[in-house]
């Protein structure tokens, strides 16, 4: 029996620290190997932090105040969050995904998900 797999998102778990600024640096090739568009004329993306992945409110959302992308034609996407959001989020193990969806044909892919580890801080801003 074959199986054909559809799904390409990656596992990434994610351990970071209340507080402090996040940020996360992606260089996004293809299967071949070669560097891919990811500015914003190409994508555009959604990554939202939850308790859990069936619970209907978010950690940290894609918005102003949560995640967010700027990404460049050489392929590298930079995802961040403000200290300020960062300090106002409770330490815990949440979950989360990173979507993509293609400008061109609004081709939507998962690329990324897994658990997101927020560790405490004694310094808060």
């Amino acid at each position: 029996m074959s199986t054909l797999r559809l799904d390409q998102a990656q596992r990434v778990d994610i351990v970071c620290r209340r507080g402090d600024t996040f940020k996360m640096v992606l260089n996004v090739r293809n299967s071949s190997g070669a560097v891919v568009n990811v500015s914003g004329s190409a994508f555009t993306y959604k990554m939202e932090v939850r308790e859990t992945d069936t619970a209907t409110g978010t950690v940290i959302p894609t918005s102003a105040t949560g995640f967010v992308f700027d990404g460049t034609a050489s392929g590298v996407l930079t995802v961040t969050v403000s200290s300020t959001t960062m300090a106002a989020v409770n330490s815990g193990l949440y979950v989360y995904d990173l979507q993509a969806t293609r400008v061109s044909d609004s081709f939507v892919q998962t690329w990324l998900y897994g658990t997101f580890l927020i560790n405490e801080d004694v310094t808060v801003p």
